[in-house]
């Protein structure tokens, strides 16, 4: 229940925030999921990373893409049309990912410039004309019902708080990795205009790239 409130509770002000317990209550919200599908869950988090912002925010971010993350290894039941005149139409088939051993690891560190936040999975890549896609507003390839808001309401998430989500996603490999990466120790960051900067998102790729085990 207390996690649950840390993740869940609207605060009225930024707070000093300790990233890697958001970090590790969302991943408990989630270990029935994760016992259910036998997903492997390597976690690398440094205790010490702290943040200020607001947790629940954090936390909302944070299980949006660990669920888009649980999506990209487990099998999708195929979706039935829910009216046709046809007594013999077939289900409509969604691409299945094809993981014998789905492995999801979760890091959190702290470089020179930022916090880094990484969710990554062995499922299907993200295909290379979808990389900035997948952020869009009700964009999904999993079809119905889910809706793709996930990944953008995440971003929106950490945008307002100062920081910015990439994807990380080599073509043909089965790697995804998203980073959150969040400003440094910042107590004045909300009352800062973020501006979508590309040579900065660029950066935080090839950061995300270069970690990638």
């Amino acid at each position: 229940l207390k996690r649950l409130v840390r993740v869940s509770e609207r605060l009225p002000h930024p707070q000093i925030v300790q990233v890697g317990q958001i970090v590790n209550d969302s991943i408990h919200l989630l270990a029935l999921e994760l016992h259910y599908y036998q997903i492997e869950l390597v976690t690398q988090i440094d205790p010490s990373v702290q943040w200020v912002g607001l947790p629940s925010e954090l936390g909302r971010a944070v299980l949006y893409l660990l669920h888009n993350a649980i999506e990209s290894v487990t099998y999708r039941p195929r979706i039935y049309v829910e009216f046709t005149n046809d007594e013999e139409a077939e289900p409509v088939d969604v691409k299945q990912p094809d993981v014998r051993e789905p492995v999801i690891k979760v890091t959190v560190e702290l470089d020179e410039s930022q916090i880094n936040i990484d969710v990554m999975d062995n499922g299907p890549n993200v295909l290379a004309e979808n990389l900035e896609t997948i952020f869009d507003p009700h964009f999904t390839t999993k079809g119905p019902p889910h809706t793709g808001a996930g990944l953008h309401l995440a971003r929106s998430i950490a945008r307002a708080g100062g920081g910015e989500l990439v994807v990380f996603s080599p073509n043909n490999e089965k790697l995804n990795q998203f980073t959150l990466a969040l400003p440094l120790f910042d107590p004045d960051m909300y009352e800062i205009e973020v501006e979508e900067d590309a040579e900065e998102v660029e950066l935080i790729g090839k950061k995300a790239a270069a970690r990638w085990i």
